[in-house]
């Protein structure tokens, strides 16, 4: 009888770190696939925002 419980004891903890090592590289598959796609957005709104600065100094220094 304690054999058997300890048996399933230690299946059940492998279980576990085997879920817990496939969230991870789960989850750091699905980061490097984000990654870039974020830094590219971030690229380009910045792009847009230094547009938009320059747009609005080129607007004032016509206006003076």
């Amino acid at each position: 009888m304690i054999s058997i419980l300890s048996k399933s004891f230690t299946s059940t903890i492998y279980d576990v770190f085997f879920v817990i090592i496939i969230v991870f590289l789960s989850v750091s598959i699905l980061m490097w696939v984000a990654l870039p796609i974020v830094l590219l957005s971030i690229r380009n709104e910045l792009k847009r925002l230094n547009q938009t600065i320059k747009d609005y100094i080129y607007k004032r220094d016509i206006g003076t």
